[in-house]
């Protein structure tokens, strides 16, 4: 009742603006008049509001902007059902450019499950670059699941004197001692 309806016959689909005229697209929920907006003239959406691009990227496209309310906070979820294995890949953000060969990925981001406590493992946190001339993203920053940092080949943490201190695999995994480290600071 009160719905719009439609079944594109198989293998068609649904275009809205098939002109390409400067016409913003809107979707209005029940508590919010944007929540979803597409800027008709420059391509950028946004979701919880009609600015598509608070950072003023006008030389860009591809703006995806997340508002919320006074008083509240954006919250980015990428979740992966089934994941409850050691090394599961839960979510990846991947930076992309579609300008070199093959639409090379430069970086990535990703959440992966560590640990082998069953439907309550622990969570890393690693980013990835892809170096010159290399054809995928090695990783370089991880944060495990105990908080420690692996910065290239090794785990370790800085000391009060700001010394840093190279942690074996099993240290990095289990010990208590939680610090903030540096690459610049790695002897």
């Amino acid at each position: 009742a009160g719905g719009i309806q439609t079944t594109p016959s198989a293998g068609g689909n649904t275009i809205i603006n098939e002109g390409g005229v400067d016409a913003d697209f809107r979707i209005e929920s029940d508590n919010d008049v944007y929540a979803f907006f597409l800027n008709g003239a420059n391509g950028h959406a946004s979701i919880g509001s009609n600015n598509s691009d608070y950072m003023g990227s006008s030389n860009t496209s591809g703006v995806l902007s997340l508002t919320v309310p006074s008083g509240g906070y954006a919250v980015f979820e990428l979740a992966a059902e089934g994941a409850d294995s050691a090394d599961a890949l839960a979510g990846t953000i991947n930076f992309i450019n579609t300008l070199q060969t093959g639409g090379n990925q430069l970086v990535n981001i990703r959440g992966t499950t560590e640990g082998s406590t069953s439907a309550d493992r622990g969570g890393r946190f690693s980013v990835g670059t892809k170096s010159n001339g290399g054809s995928t993203p090695t990783e370089r920053l991880r944060v495990n699941s105990v908080g420690f940092l692996k910065l290239g080949g090794g785990y370790g943490y800085l000391d009060g004197e700001g010394s840093w201190h190279e942690l074996n695999t099993s240290q990095a995994a289990t010990s208590g001692i939680v610090g903030i480290c540096s690459n610049a600071s790695r002897t």
